[in-house]
C-alpha cells in the first residue's frame, strides 16, 4: 500500500493513513513516497507503520520493489537504490542515484473535477535552500515533447476538461521550450475555450 507523505505539515495526516492501513492489513507492507518521505526517510521509518521508503521518482521504484517482495527477494533490495527500509533494528538507506530519462513514458492525464493536472518536464538546476525538488526529481531537466503533451491535452477535452493546470515545478526555466509549447497549445486548441494555469 502507497501512501503519500508530499508536504511536512500533513505528515501527521500519512501517519495515520497507515496506522489505519496496518490495523486492517497487517501483512501488507505500507511504503511512503513523495517529497517528506525523499527528504527524510530515516525519520519516516522511526514510525513504526511504515515499512519502507521510495524516494525520488516512484512510478518505475514502485513496480521494482513490488516484484522483489513478490519473489521474497530481500537481497535485491541492496541493488535498488532510492529505498530506505528497516533490517532488524537498523535504518538502511539506499541513495537516489537514478531518475526517469524519458518522461513521455509516463501515466497519463489526472483529471479532477473537470481540471486537467499535466507535468511537462521534472527537475530543477538550482540550489535554493527552502525547496526539495532538486533532491527529489534531481538537476537534470527533463522535457516531455510537445506531442506527447498536446496528444494529452486532446484526451482531456475530449473527456469534458477545459481547464489544465501545470504541475511543473519550474515551467518556465527553458523559456523558448515553454514559449514553443503554449504557442502550439493556442494553434490546436485556441477556439475550445482552454484555460490554463500553472500553480507552482
Amino acid at each position: 500500500i502507497g501512501v503519500s507523505a508530499t508536504f511536512t505539515p500533513y505528515f501527521d495526516m500519512a501517519i495515520e493513513i497507515a496506522k489505519i492501513c496496518k490495523s486492517i492489513f497487517s501483512n501488507v507492507p505500507i511504503v511512503a513516497g513523495g517529497h517528506h518521505a525523499t527528504a527524510v526517510p530515516e525519520t519516516v521509518l522511526q514510525h513504526e507503520f511504515f515499512d519502507y521508503v521510495i524516494m525520488g521518482e516512484g512510478e518505475e521504484r514502485f513496480l521494482k520493489l513490488i516484484a522483489i517482495l513478490s519473489q521474497d527477494d530481500l537481497e535485491a533490495l541492496k541493488q535498488l537504490d532510492g529505498i530506505a527500509y528497516r533490517s532488524g533494528n537498523e535504518i538502511l538507506v539506499n541513495p537516489l542515484e537514478k531518475f526517469i530519462e524519458n518522461l513521455n513514458q509516463l501515466p497519463i492525464l489526472k483529471i479532477e473535477k473537470d481540471i486537467g493536472m499535466l507535468i511537462t518536464s521534472r527537475g530543477c538546476p538550482k540550489n535554493c535552500s527552502f525547496c526539495s525538488i532538486s533532491k527529489v526529481m534531481g538537476k537534470n531537466m527533463r522535457f516531455r515533447s510537445i506531442d506527447s503533451v498536446l496528444a494529452e491535452m486532446r484526451t482531456g477535452i475530449e473527456h469534458g476538461v477545459r481547464h489544465f493546470d501545470f504541475e511543473d515545478d519550474n515551467f518556465t526555466i527553458n523559456k523558448n521550450h515553454a514559449k514553443g509549447l503554449l504557442q502550439e497549445i493556442i494553434r490546436h486548441f485556441g477556439n475550445h475555450h482552454v484555460t490554463l494555469s500553472a500553480m507552482n
